[in-house]
């Protein structure tokens, strides 16, 4: 017969009796070994690629459903150039922005809870995120006696972490000032290479912000908080003394990204391919009497049969077209929304990294190890029953 903890995970919650275990939010904050990011960020990628695709599929395919049965003028509009940037800024760009906050607040506070990390400090460096959206507390290193190395590089993640705000700034800049650019340069007559121009512009800026911006160690710091906002915990309750993420459970979290994902696919696209096959328009739209037909006959006329005739005489461009607005679908909103959350967040999260996290980071204790870090959390907890538990060891299954 086996033990508790020699049965598969999944067999454990079954044993468990939830109902006995109170609802208590506690100071442990034990970090399992099967949560820590593995490195396994590139599946996340690919992953949002083929969300884009999938969601910019169903955009097409609801305009072309919509413009061929319903025949309105209005089902244009969401589509359009002006409409299409209208709703990235006003619907996409905040979705964005919040998604990124939350990917912060997931990940500073799993930093925080590092078991050379003593209670104080965690606390305290939670209690500093807190008033991220007015103004970071200036404090001196918890520690003891820094050093002047230590007390130079506290200035500069307290710099760094200060910033936090002027990352969404400068993304609400990239986003926008290439449309005052293009709208001001008097590019507008040309509708074909408008769209294009402005999504170039918003790519080149983010590039440039990423690089001249954002430290160069905050790249891998962001893809660990990427994988581990997306993937790591599960679905169903857990014990009060394991992480928890300020920003719900794995389901919760991985929403914020496919809604970021689809809004980002289904308002860029439509701006960056102004010249395939969503760009063609219906003929007679000026008119107000036959636009379904009008509409109908444009799509059939202007695209469908040019397309077969054009293949069937061995010029593919109409191929070449739909295969643009497929790369361009798969590729362009996960450029877009990957350089974005990497501007917002990549200054703070490296500053939170180096005081936290990494080795040798200057809030840890670097003689302890998670016997003692998670001990000295039971010892100082705020609630009676947990400083009343134990903590007998650790064990090495399923890990």
């Amino acid at each position: 017969m086996r033990t508790l903890s020699e049965l598969p995970y999944k067999q454990k919650r079954e044993v468990v009796q939830w109902w006995r275990i109170p609802d208590i939010i506690c100071d442990l904050n034990f970090r399992p070994p099967a949560w820590h990011p593995r490195g396994k960020w590139h599946s996340l990628v690919i992953w949002l690629i083929g969300l884009s695709l999938g969601s910019a599929t169903v955009g097409v395919f609801v305009r072309m459903v919509l413009g061929w049965f319903v025949g309105s003028a209005v089902v244009a509009i969401p589509f359009s150039l002006a409409g299409s940037f209208a709703g990235l800024c006003l619907v996409t760009l905040p979705v964005v922005c919040v998604t990124a906050d939350r990917l912060a607040t997931h990940f500073v506070f799993w930093m925080t809870a590092h078991f050379r990390i003593d209670r104080a400090t965690m606390l305290g460096w939670r209690a500093d995120w807190r008033e991220r959206l007015v103004r970071f507390p200036h404090r001196p290193p918890r520690r003891p006696e820094p050093t002047l190395q230590v007390l130079q590089t506290h200035q500069q993640v307290l710099r760094l972490r200060d910033d936090y705000l002027a990352g969404f700034a400068r993304f609400t800049a990239a986003l926008v000032i290439p449309a005052v650019v293009v709208a001001g340069a008097g590019l507008l007559d040309v509708i074909e290479t408008v769209g294009p121009t402005i999504v170039a512009g918003q790519l080149a800026a983010l590039v440039c912000l990423a690089v001249t911006t954002v430290p160069r160690d905050a790249a891998p710091v962001f893809a660990q908080a990427l994988e581990h906002f997306f993937g790591s915990g599960h679905n169903q309750p857990t014990t009060p003394w394991m992480f928890p993420s300020p920003c719900g459970r794995s389901r919760a979290r991985q929403l914020w990204l496919v809604l970021s994902a689809c809004l980002l696919s289904l308002t860029l696209l439509p701006i960056a391919c102004t010249f395939t096959v969503t760009a063609h328009p219906a003929a007679g739209l000026d008119s107000s009497s036959g636009i379904g037909e009008a509409r109908r006959s444009a799509w059939v006329d202007d695209w469908l049969v040019p397309a077969v005739h054009a293949v069937a005489d061995g010029r593919f461009q109409h191929v070449g077209d739909l295969l643009l607005l497929l790369l361009a679908a798969g590729l362009l909103p996960p450029a877009l929304l990957l350089l974005g959350l990497y501007v917002i967040t990549g200054r703070v999260l490296v500053a939170h990294d180096r005081a936290l996290e990494r080795r040798g980071a200057y809030e840890q204790h670097h003689q302890w190890t998670p016997f003692d870090g998670y001990t000295e959390r039971l010892r100082h907890s705020r609630d009676r029953r947990e400083r009343d538990c134990l903590m007998i060891g650790f064990i090495s299954f399923n890990r």
